[in-house]
């Protein structure tokens, strides 16, 4: 990679372009609309003595329209208070409560941009097959929506990205325990990191998964000590009571969501009651966690690091109940690692050419609403069933393969689960 003058001007290039969409963005910056001022506002609120009120009886509406009941509004108009994220995000936040806002919003996109191309160079060691043609990933990688999504919302999942890209690198080479503290350190999304950390139970992964308690716990005392008690321990039971009020039509944003949930309610739509809709989307996705959870138990010792990660975070990204665009970033990761294992393996071919088929499909359903092809409206749930059929491609890799699937180099990503 460091041999590469075309490949590390292209990266240049991506750069240049994510960050004069950002800077098209500052009218809206300002005007305190992206994620970073809700996230932002909540560290803010406790920098400025301000606890965050967890009672559920302040609860009167669903997904929309709460970033704060019974907080105070903060003196700047531009910024407001989220008490829907967990109260340890606060502490990955607090830091810029030092900068003003606008100040704060460029450092974090500043290092949402370098988290973004950290992965790319970390996961260079294990996708030696898509090497040759690395331009040509780093052009797509650098212009997919989830990415650029993040970057103009201000949000953290490019990070979670990089910890998930990092904990695959530690299992990839046997460093356990360092893997779960990665995972730990993911808990400000704990939706898109717990199904994961399932995974790896039942794959008795037993020096991750005490790596993560350790690391949960260092987090909780942290959490304590920085916020207090109430804002700690008073977040679990408001999120389970406002739990009861959100519905799987609880804002037009829902069908925005990439996932089960959005497509089930872009399908039904008014066709099926709401308690029916809910009922479907607990459904499909009880059923393909435990298929994710059965399949990891069984082919715990016969495949690579690189597919049984990637199908975790694949079905992972597809039951998620709070799921937005922002937050299928973190499909890169199993698309990178599948598309270095199955266009240059030697398997089954059909596999290889549906596979390729999807991934075009996937990448051309990112970029059309960049290009104003496709409204978001219609990209979201074709993403969806690309996602589903991508999930489906890794659970039948052992089934349609007769022989094991390895990755890179073999002391590293050969790595079983």
């Amino acid at each position: 990679m460091l041999k590469r003058p075309l490949l590390w001007l292209i990266i240049l290039a991506m750069l240049s372009l994510q960050g004069a969409c950002i800077a098209s963005h500052w009218s809206a910056v300002k005007a305190g609309t992206p994620d970073f001022a809700a996230l932002y506002g909540a560290a803010q609120s406790i920098h400025q003595g301000v606890v965050p009120d967890y009672d559920p009886k302040k609860i009167h509406g669903v997904d929309a329209a709460l970033d704060s009941p019974g907080v105070k509004p903060l003196p700047l108009a531009e910024t407001r208070v989220d008490t829907l994220h967990p109260p340890f995000e606060i502490l990955l936040f607090l830091p810029f409560t030092f900068l003003s806002y606008p100040t704060a919003y460029i450092v974090w996109s500043a290092f949402n941009l370098v988290f973004a191309w950290l992965v790319l160079v970390v996961l260079w060691p294990y996708l030696p097959r898509l090497q040759p043609e690395f331009e040509v990933v780093a052009i797509l990688y650098g212009t997919a929506l989830p990415l650029i999504v993040c970057l103009l919302q201000g949000q953290d999942s490019i990070l979670l990205l990089l910890l998930l890209s990092l904990a695959f690198v530690c299992l990839a080479q046997r460093k356990d325990r360092t893997a779960g503290y990665l995972l730990a350190l993911g808990l400000f999304k704990f939706h898109l990191v717990l199904p994961i950390v399932a995974a790896l139970l039942v794959a008795r992964k037993w020096k991750t998964v005490a790596g993560f308690s350790q690391g949960f716990f260092l987090l909780m005392l942290a959490t304590l000590f920085a916020l207090g008690r109430y804002s700690t321990l008073g977040y679990l039971p408001f999120i389970a009571h406002y739990s009861r009020y959100t519905t799987v039509n609880a804002s037009p944003q829902t069908i925005l969501m990439p996932n089960i949930r959005g497509l089930v309610s872009f399908i039904s739509r008014d066709l099926i009651g709401v308690q029916l809709q809910s009922l479907t989307v607990v459904a499909i996705s009880v059923t393909l966690l435990i298929v994710m959870l059965v399949w990891n138990s069984r082919f715990r010792c016969t495949l690579c690091a690189k597919t049984t990660f990637s199908f975790a975070v694949a079905v992972t990204s597809l039951v998620s109940y709070h799921y937005y665009i922002h937050n299928a970033v973190i499909l890169c990761l199993p698309m990178l690692l599948m598309a270095d294992e199955i266009l240059g393996s030697e398997g089954d071919r059909k596999l290889r050419q549906f596979f390729i088929i999807n991934l075009a499909l996937a990448c051309a359903t990112m970029l059309s609403p960049l290009l104003g092809i496709m409204s978001v409206t219609s990209a979201m749930p074709l993403l969806a069933v690309e996602s589903f059929i991508f999930a489906g491609m890794i659970f039948a890799m052992p089934y349609r393969s007769h022989q094991r699937w390895h990755s890179g180099p073999r002391l590293e990503s050969g790595a079983h689960l």
